[in-house]
């Protein structure tokens, strides 16, 4: 299922509201899980694999991750479960993890209105001590924004 939404090669396309996140696939409803859960590994092993930086493929994860959120809506996922940084991260070269932050704050300023719209709830859960200042006002800021949204 997750090829066929994906693609088998996972091109990592930019997603746009016109594309839908779901063409072609028609499953029951009652066959749908309620709960899925993603665990984002392997985007810098994959582009290197390709000859890119680690760098873009994290940034192809994020335009991934965006189709998935949309997919599991229009699908009628209940919850959506991102694992997207452990503690393990942490151990990664100091530019790596700058690059992962700048991404993780970049893609909630960039996609919380439409996810908003889209009745999406964002909870964060998990160790928050590391984070900076503005990047847990970004976190809070998306977590009371969607606080009263029930998908």
């Amino acid at each position: 299922m997750w090829r066929k939404l994906f693609g088998g090669d996972a091109e990592h396309k930019p997603a746009s509201s016109k594309e839908p996140a779901s063409p072609g696939l028609s499953v029951p409803q009652n066959m749908l899980p309620r709960h899925i859960a993603i665990v984002m590994d392997g985007n810098g092993r994959w582009a290197k694999a390709k000859g890119d930086s680690r760098s873009a493929g994290h940034e192809a994860g994020a335009r991934t991750l965006k189709r998935i959120v949309r997919a599991a809506s229009d699908m009628g996922i209940e919850v959506l479960t991102v694992y997207a940084f452990s503690t393990e991260n942490w151990k990664r070269p100091h530019r790596e993890i700058d690059f992962l932050l700048r991404l993780f704050d970049t893609f909630l300023e960039r996609e919380i209105d439409e996810m908003h719209k889209e009745n999406v709830r964002i909870r964060f859960i998990g160790r928050r001590d590391r984070f900076s200042d503005r990047f847990l006002a970004r976190m809070e800021d998306a977590e009371q924004r969607t606080a009263h949204n029930t998908g």
